[in-house]
């Protein structure tokens, strides 16, 4: 009876797989990024300017533009939908500066979309993959 009972104190060895938290950086690596070529228009709060996305993800987008973007930054992001020739607005934010940019050079910049659009968003990513 002892035996059992010491048993139970033990803790049990499981084989579950156990939650990791993982980084921005390493999240990057297991999510699907499509690539795709979309004009896009960057408006933040002292300028705006063109953008195109180099490639899209469930959660945002990595852009080339020659607005100089900081990390952080909050901006309204209109799409332009090539199928329906109409655009839409989503807010996003930049969590990645790719390369740095300068006057001469366009930057990249990884840009997450904020969760209030993030339905609008996976609708239109539906729309690309599906059509």
């Amino acid at each position: 009876m002892k035996a059992f009972a010491e048993e139970l104190e033990e803790p049990a060895a499981t084989s579950a797989i156990l939650p990791v938290d993982l980084a921005i950086d390493d999240k990057r690596k297991y999510l699907a990024r499509i690539p795709v070529e979309l004009k896009l228009r960057i408006t933040a709060v002292n300028y705006s300017g063109p953008a195109r996305s180099l490639n899209l993800s469930v959660t945002g987008l990595l852009v080339e533009t020659r607005v100089p973007l900081t990390l952080g930054e909050r901006m309204i992001l209109t799409v332009t939908n090539p199928e329906q020739h109409s655009a839409f607005n989503v807010c996003a934010e930049v969590c990645r500066v790719a390369t740095p940019a300068t006057a001469v050079q366009s930057g990249c910049y990884g840009l997450r979309v904020l969760t209030d659009d993030s339905l609008a968003w996976q609708n239109f990513l539906r729309m690309l993959v599906l059509k």
